[in-house]
């Protein structure tokens, strides 16, 4: 059996020290780089694992009890014509389930205590359309939910921090009171606990408040819904479906998504990434990219060099953001970005080889990026030339600025340009237009045209 010549060569210097004494330290520079080849790996798999599995996790339990959109009258008030708004919801392909709601705040008390919380007045026949507690209630809670009844569901740690059982009482005051010779006297109903829930995010088991539609809308004197609950196919685009209902829907109606409903959560995770992937970074042969060839200390003859079609080239960026404007400082992938997310979706790993004389994939330099709209995106920077590294590489200094345009849901388009002193290659610009078009889940097409003119190209 032919044994390949790789796998002797690896034998050899493995076990070294084992034929010979003098080549011992052979065989120990071999373990060790062995091993820290495998550590680096372990750590790069473990690392990404725990930090997707915990954003998955906390965004599954968050979900368990909001929707992924919210369409919402202005003020709180009644929506003016709930049926119609539903309707207009349910045409949009991309929503697989909406149901009416009241929102409103109040307190709750108990003898002594008293909590305050968010009221959802829900319709208990259509809540398994938009909220995975409908499984978790179906039979227990959510049948108990009668009109006329006045009975309430009640977070877990809620009930547990008013003392409060299945079939005990409870008074929920309303903001708003009524007038009398007295002064104002706050609105009180008594309610009944007919069962909790525990979704495991403790901001909303700690304060949300579960009963019929209509009983909500008799306490909080309310002619209707004031809002609909909607749940989509992807939640990943809930941004661009609200978008889409805020020009297809009538009416003075406001609409926001789960991610906006938990900037703050989101920020953090942000935060969370960025610094997860400086840690990354560090291991530098792992994090591989591409690039042209130039010969600067920190690209083709950086030491990491696994040839061509996978050199050494970490990202090492530091990124502030504020509303729709966000600016990134330190080394970066170009904004074209298409070839440079490798075809197998790990951003940390690319073996591919495009437009090897031209393309700039990576900068070092500064990059700011606007969000116009939900379709249109610009950019703007200075760089040092054209894939220098984390040095300037023979005086480079260039603009780099663009457009990203969303056509529809599967067509996008981009125009980057580069322009200046390009390093290595010279003075000029280089300029490039991307189509892509998703055709089904499975294919999709790119048409890339670049035009590159320099003094020395």
């Amino acid at each position: 059996m032919q044994i390949p010549y790789e796998l002797i060569l690896g034998w050899r210097y493995t076990r070294a020290g084992r034929a010979t004494r003098r080549n011992g330290f052979i065989s120990f520079i071999s373990g060790v780089s062995m091993l820290g080849i495998a550590l680096g790996v372990a750590a790069l798999i473990i690392v990404l694992s725990v930090m997707n599995g915990f954003q998955k996790e906390v965004r599954d339990r968050m979900l368990g009890v909001i929707s992924h959109i919210e369409v919402f009258a202005p003020g709180g008030a009644a929506l003016a014509d709930p049926q119609l708004t539903l309707q207009e919801i349910r045409a949009n392909p991309n929503v697989v389930g909406a149901a009416t709601f009241i929102a409103a705040q109040a307190l709750l008390a108990r003898g002594e205590d008293m909590k305050g919380a968010i009221v959802r007045g829900i319709d208990p026949a259509l809540e398994g359309q938009v909220s995975d507690l409908e499984a978790q209630l179906k039979d227990s809670a959510l049948p108990k939910l009668i009109a006329g009844q006045f009975g309430v569901v009640l977070g877990g740690e809620l009930a547990r921090a008013l003392g409060v059982r299945e079939g005990d009482a409870v008074t929920l005051i309303a903001p708003s009171g009524q007038v009398t010779p007295a002064g104002v006297v706050p609105r009180l109903k008594q309610l009944t606990v007919v069962g909790t829930f525990d979704s495991g995010h403790f901001e909303y088991d700690s304060a949300l408040v579960l009963l019929h539609q209509d009983d909500a809308a008799r306490i909080f004197r309310l002619e209707g819904p004031t809002g609909i609950r909607i749940k989509l196919k992807d939640l990943q685009r809930a941004r661009e479906v609200g978008g889409e209902l805020s020009r297809t829907l009538s009416g003075d109606l406001l609409i926001r998504d789960w991610t906006r409903q938990n900037r703050t959560w989101f920020s953090a995770v942000q935060l969370e990434k960025r610094m997860m992937f400086i840690i990354l970074t560090l291991n530098g042969r792992d994090a591989q990219a591409f690039g042209n060839k130039p010969t600067g200390s920190w690209d083709f003859n950086n030491g990491f060099d696994h040839g061509q079609y996978s050199w050494a080239f970490p990202q090492l960026y530091g990124e502030v953001a504020m509303g729709d404007l966000s600016t990134k400082v330190g080394h970066f992938y170009t904004p074209i970005g298409y070839e440079v997310v490798p075809s197998n979706g790990n951003f940390f790993l690319s073996r591919q080889l495009t437009f090897y004389n031209s393309e700039p994939f990576t900068h070092t330099g500064t990059q700011s990026t606007y969000k116009v709209n939900d379709k249109l995106t610009v950019n703007g920077g200075y760089v040092l030339g054209m894939d220098t590294g984390f040095e300037r590489f023979n005086g480079g200094g260039a603009f780099l600025g663009g457009a990203t345009y969303v056509v529809n849901e599967n067509t996008t388009f981009i125009y980057q340009m580069l322009s200046g002193n390009l390093g290595w290659r010279g003075n000029g610009s280089i300029n490039s237009a991307i189509l892509t078009r998703k055709w089904s889940d499975k294919f999709s097409t790119v048409h890339q045209f670049d035009v590159l003119g320099t003094d020395l190209a």
